[in-house]
């Protein structure tokens, strides 16, 4: 089972990123298209470093790798979120509310307590 890892992870960087270049490349940044573009390009980047950790030869290297790894970790989250805001059509409103309720808490609560 362990055999077929590694082309996995070497095809599943290849398509994200061919993917990932050609919606950013021909689509415009205010479009939904971009945002699973730039997701696309995470994953790409995650499934990239660990096959590259997997071939690693020492642990500096698989340490740099793993170190790697979290980019994509950390921003394919970040670029779904952004994308999902992006497909609701009342963007500003709705971005604004959830990050507000991340922040404050429940915004229509006015209750004084």
């Amino acid at each position: 089972m362990d055999q077929w890892v590694l082309p996995a992870y070497t095809f599943a960087a290849g398509v994200g990123s061919a993917v990932g270049i050609a919606l950013t490349t021909y689509h415009d940044h205010k479009e939904s298209a971009f945002m699973f573009g730039i997701f696309s390009l995470s994953l790409a980047v995650w499934a990239a470093s660990n096959a590259g950790r997997m071939l690693a030869q020492n642990f500096g290297s698989m340490l740099l790798f793993t170190q790697l790894s979290y980019i994509g970790v950390l921003t394919a989250p970040i670029a779904w979120f952004e994308r999902v805001i992006e497909s609701v059509s009342c963007r500003e409103h709705l971005a604004a509310r959830i990050v507000s309720s991340f922040v404050v808490g429940d915004c229509d609560d006015h209750s004084k307590a």
